[in-house]
């Protein structure tokens, strides 16, 4: 039987970054006689998903190589698609004493030790031009940018990781699932489909569109609340709607709302770094030279946008 499911990330299978029973304790004795790090919230996460595979390819956190690539390309050095480097930031104390003793425990915030980062490389990292590399900016007012420059610590360790456990989750634990998790959801009559994010994804949502306004009429109107943020969709959805020639005069759609400053109790400008109206006038743009309604008016529309 074909196996529908596409092979992982830059790899043909995920990675096994979780220990197996034979080699814990030897795993476990490494950590008691590593430096300690206990992880931030932001960083748990990390550790979580390069554990479970989220993160394929990666086997750990990047070291200066891979980092310095994907500041300059969004490519690992080995040419593989990445956008956002995924480091490890520790203090400059950490990474004096990691100079001596290169192996870092890694702890939850309650001190369970839930990996061993083999260390391979510590450096001090320019963090603002890493957010212009990464995010076109240094305006605090990014989130991204205000917690690089504000929250993250100095020095950046690289290394594998090798996995004693999954972080622990006491809520949504049913909704918590792995890539594996995933993959044995597969069973007769119930597919599992996992889009690639950088093309196909984009491309199965414009299709949910496009059937459910197919089934729009008068009568019984269909309508689409979109997601959260740029909808790189809306333009495919709009190069359909032409192809097809589709009738969309009953079919509505809805972008979801503004982020909110708890700070002024207000929306976010349009100038804020990541307003949803400021991406959606710019797809709207794009969709404009894109959907026509028909005849020289909306060739004229095109050439004026």
């Amino acid at each position: 039987m074909h196996d529908p499911l596409p092979a992982p990330h830059g790899r043909s299978a995920l990675p096994e970054l979780l220990a197996d029973s034979d080699h814990l304790p030897e795993l476990k004795a490494a950590c008691r006689s590593a430096v300690v790090w206990d992880l931030t919230p932001r960083q748990l996460c990390d550790l979580e998903l390069l554990l479970n595979g989220g993160f394929s390819p990666l086997g750990g956190f990047m070291e200066r190589a891979d980092y310095e690539s994907v500041c300059r390309g969004m490519r690992l050095k080995d040419g593989t698609l990445w956008p956002i480097p995924v480091v490890l930031d520790v203090t400059e104390d950490v990474a004096v004493r990691l100079a001596r003793t290169p192996r870092l425990a890694l702890h939850d915030p309650e001190g369970t030790p839930l990996a061993l980062l083999r260390v391979e490389e510590v450096w001090k990292p320019d963090r603002r031009a890493e957010a212009e590399a990464v995010y076109g900016t240094t305006d605090l007012d990014h989130p991204g940018v205000a917690h690089l420059l504000e929250k993250t610590h100095t020095h950046y360790v690289g290394g594998r990781v090798e996995g004693l456990q999954l972080p622990a989750h006491y809520d949504f634990s049913e909704a918590r699932l792995t890539p594996r998790d995933l993959i044995r959801l597969s069973r007769p009559g119930f597919a599992v489909a996992i889009y690639d994010t950088r093309e196909d994804f984009y491309l199965a949502e414009a299709l949910e569109y496009i059937d459910a306004w197919r089934q729009s009429t008068n009568d019984n109107p269909v309508g689409i609340c979109g997601p959260i943020g740029p909808t790189e969709q809306l333009p495919l959805v709009a190069r359909l709607v032409n192809s097809l020639d589709l009738d969309v005069r009953s079919a509505h759609f809805w972008g979801m709302d503004e982020w909110f400053d708890t700070n002024t109790g207000r929306e976010v400008p349009v100038t804020h770094p990541l307003s949803f109206e400021r991406a959606d006038r710019a797809h709207v743009a794009q969709c404009a030279r894109t959907w026509h309604r028909g005849g020289a008016r909306a060739s004229r529309r095109g050439q004026a946008d």
